[in-house]
Order: structure tokens, then sequence, then C-alpha cells
């Protein structure tokens, strides 16, 4: 069993073989034109699999990574589409964002609003007054949704993909600053514990000592005086 697959999004080419019981030893991958080459070698159940990478993608073969955990073997290649590039976090984060910000649109669109003629009238009105200041470019569509209209003038729609990717990595900072923050707060805290519990025990230490001392003298007077006592009864 095996899997070859391009996930577009994460730009990598992802191999999964079920090799149950094979020494990682014993695993060979061979480089061809067009893809590798898998077998077992000297395993007595032999393995052989020709895998092709996809025509229209090209992959970084020194980006090869491998891990076996005794049955299953993934192995991950970078990638991208022949003619475009490798994406970097950042590109990545804002793809993210703009799905998830389509995503909401669609949603949005798929609600049904009843609302009154006024409302209907009031709502084109808006969007066109938005057209002219360049806000909504494209052209308006059927209003058969007039909620859609009327979120779009609300200031979470026309903040820009941007903006919102901005937002967010402020937030990440401010949000790691914090953590930042309380992990030095609380490692001061338990050096400051640390301290005073080094404290006591030293005073505990010395009152034990102390106190050990006074029953040792107490002890031997309590012995010359015994002594002194029958020498005394004797006479």
């Amino acid at each position: 069993q095996h899997s070859l697959k391009y996930n577009d999004y994460s730009q990598l080419i992802i191999i999964n073989v079920n090799l149950p019981k094979v020494p990682e030893r014993l695993i060979m991958i061979v480089p061809t034109e067009k893809g590798i080459t898998l077998s077992t070698g000297k395993f007595p159940v032999k393995y052989f699999l020709d895998l092709q990478f996809p025509e229209n993608v090209t992959v970084l073969r020194e980006t090869e990574r491998k891990h076996f955990n005794g049955n299953l073997l993934n192995i991950t290649y970078k990638a991208h589409k022949t003619g475009e590039k490798l994406k970097t976090s950042e590109e990545k984060m804002q793809q993210e964002l703009t799905e998830e910000y389509e995503e909401y649109e669609e949603h949005e669109e798929e609600e049904v609003v009843q609302e009154t003629e006024p409302q209907k009238q009031e709502n084109l009105t808006k969007v066109q007054q938005l057209q002219k200041m360049q806000i909504i470019k494209a052209e308006p569509k059927v209003i058969k949704k007039e909620k859609k209209l009327n979120n779009q003038i609300n200031k979470k729609h026309t903040r820009t993909i941007s903006n919102i990717l901005k937002e967010k990595r402020i937030s990440s900072e401010a949000e790691m600053m914090l953590k930042i923050a309380r992990k030095a707060q609380k490692q001061q805290e338990l050096k400051e514990q640390g301290k005073v519990q080094k404290i006591e025990r030293k005073e505990q230490l010395v009152m034990q000592q102390i106190e050990a001392k006074k029953k040792r003298k107490d002890s031997r007077e309590s012995k010359k005086k015994a002594i002194v006592q029958r020498i005394q009864d004797k006479k």
C-alpha cells in the first residue's frame, strides 16, 4: 500500500509507503528521471515500487526528508508547480487568510434575509456610493441576499487582507511578549522562593544544633550531680 500526492498549500510532495517489519537499513531509494524507485533489497519479502512525480510539478530533490516508524515510511520533497516559485511563510499565511475570508463571504451569501423594499433601496444606494469611493471596485451583483450587501459596508468587510494579516502578526507578537514576561516572572518567583527556603533550612539547622548542644550540656551537668551525690552518700 502506498500513496503519492502533491499538496499545493504546503508545496510538498508527500509519499507514504506501508513496509511492515522491514529493517530501515534494507530500504533502498533510487532517484530516477521522473521520480524514484523503492525496493527492499535482501529482505525475504520483496517490495518494488516505481513512483513518478506529477508532470506539472518541479521537485527539489535535495530537500528529501525520510521518517520510518517500523511500519510506515514517509518521504517528503519541497516542490512547486512549474513556472511558480516556493511560497514564503508569510505568503502561505496570507493565502490561508484569503481562503478563510472567501469562505466567510460564501457563507454569508448563502443566508437568505427578508428585508422591506425601502431597506433594499437603501442598501443598493450605499453600494453605489461605496463604488464611487473605490472601496468596492467590482460591478454590483443582482441582489438576491441583501444581508451580504449590508455587510459589505460594515468595517469588518472593508478591511483588506493585508490589514488582517498585520493585525494577526501584531497580536501574535504581543502574545509572545506576554508569555515571555510571564515566564520571566515565574522564574524570578521560583528563584526568590528557593532563596527563602534555603534561609529557612539554615535557620532550622542552626536551631537544631543549639538545641542539641543544650541537651548535651544538661546531660553532663546531670551526670556531675549524680557523681557528687553518690560520693556524699558513701561518706
